[in-house]
């Protein structure tokens, strides 16, 4: 398997975006188009040995905390089930690791028990997001915006 990182997001094949639960196809283009010029933006395609693409990575570094966070992983379904190229993907990230100041990868995900078994474990820290749609009223109520 080939690792290649790319700037032109155009390259991502729109059925491995199309795939990604609740993603706004052209956002999430635009995102990573507007993301590329920050060094700290990282997309990855992976390539077999004939050089297809059978998926993608989009990765943040954080030389602060030393950490690479995985935001978005897909691959073509093909590829899905066996864990072979996500294995493979892996190991890549342990050999960023061995060669940088990097010291921990972390994956956010909704399928724990998955990445639990290729050797990841729960984090001690709290993932929390913030939703627009929800504000909170000053007596502590939900409002819902849209």
């Amino acid at each position: 398997m080939i690792f290649r990182r790319i700037d032109d997001v155009a390259l991502i094949p729109i059925d491995l975006v199309e795939q990604i639960p609740n993603t706004d196809v052209n956002q999430f283009y635009q995102t990573l188009q507007n993301l590329k010029s920050m060094p700290h933006h990282v997309v990855e395609l992976f390539q077999d040995e004939k050089l297809n693409i059978v998926g993608f990575a989009w990765s943040v570094l954080d030389p602060i905390g030393k950490e690479w966070h995985v935001n978005t992983v897909s691959m073509v379904k093909e590829c899905q089930g066996s864990g072979k190229y996500l294995k493979e993907y892996i190991e890549h990230l342990k050999q960023i690791l061995k060669d940088s100041a990097i010291k921990k990868v972390t994956w956010c995900t909704d399928r724990p028990a998955f990445y639990e078994k290729l050797g990841f474990k729960r984090s001690d820290e709290v993932y929390l997001e913030y939703d627009l749609k929800q504000e909170v009223k000053d007596d502590g109520q939900e409002e819902t915006r849209s």
